[in-house]
């Protein structure tokens, strides 16, 4: 998850509810389009070794 986050792709936060730790984490607009990106390689690579 640094990875992730020193790349942009999520944001992380970090917060005390009623004395207890919680960490929230969410994606970026970047880390969304790159996931997309990735997913659309994923298929082509796919879609190339199954013809």
């Amino acid at each position: 998850l640094k990875t992730l986050e020193g790349l942009g792709y999520i944001e992380v936060k970090k917060e005390f509810i009623e004395r207890k730790p919680r960490t929230t984490y969410s994606r970026t607009c970047e880390g969304e389009q790159a996931f997309k990106e990735h997913l659309q390689a994923l298929e082509a690579f796919i879609k190339q070794a199954t013809d």
